[in-house]
């Protein structure tokens, strides 16, 4: 009986400590996701159609971790990487600046949502470079295509489709935190079928 009771007690523990380790290795990432729509011309047809998803902070804005979207009718997705303003990098073609930040608050140095760098895209139907940025003090954002540093205004709308900037569990998060509860059902149920081998005394 005794023998059972510290088996029952040495199970506990265990799922304690694997309990103890997923809630601090499976604390939700920080991610919204935004839309970013707009027209070559105020009232027309929609000619960019953005999806953006976003992660940690990036100066006072916040790294563009993903997009998926259109422009005009072509498929595109992010290019290059996240430069933390003021610092910015420079695209594959050498046409466009870009630090991939979007700024939720219009709190950039240029009072939009993209600054002057811009948002770096990939059309994955012609392989060209696509900038979208904005020069601020109200001017309206810019559509930047390559090659030739083609450039057209773009009215645009912006608006956060979660609601609000609540953190979001990721996939991983959620596949660590199923992973943790197979874990314990295994500790549990192996602990039952050792205990179920011993007969009081």
């Amino acid at each position: 009986m005794l023998r059972t009771a510290c088996m029952a007690k040495s199970g506990l523990a265990t799922i304690a400590v694997v309990t103890a380790v997923l809630v601090s290795y499976a604390r939700p990432a920080q991610a919204s996701t935004y839309l970013f729509s707009g027209s070559l011309t105020q009232g027309g047809p929609i000619a960019v159609s953005l999806d953006i998803t976003t992660g940690n902070a990036a100066g006072a804005g916040l790294a563009i971790t993903g997009v998926t979207g259109t422009v005009l009718g072509d498929a595109v997705t992010i290019l290059g990487t996240v430069a933390v303003p003021p610092s910015y990098n420079t695209s594959p073609d050498g046409e466009w600046y870009y630090d991939n930040v979007l700024y939720p608050t219009f709190n950039s140095p240029y009072s939009t949502v993209f600054d002057n760098p811009g948002l770096l895209l990939l059309n994955t139907v012609t392989n060209t470079d696509v900038n979208i940025f904005s020069p601020g003090n109200g001017a309206p954002y810019i559509l930047g295509q390559s090659p030739g540093q083609q450039q057209e205004n773009l009215y645009q709308s912006f608006t956060a489709t979660n609601g609000s900037l609540a953190t979001t569990p990721l996939p991983s998060t959620w596949t660590m935190l199923i992973a943790g509860f197979v874990g314990l059902g295994f500790f549990a149920y192996r602990g039952t079928k050792k205990n179920s081998a011993f007969t009081p005394t």
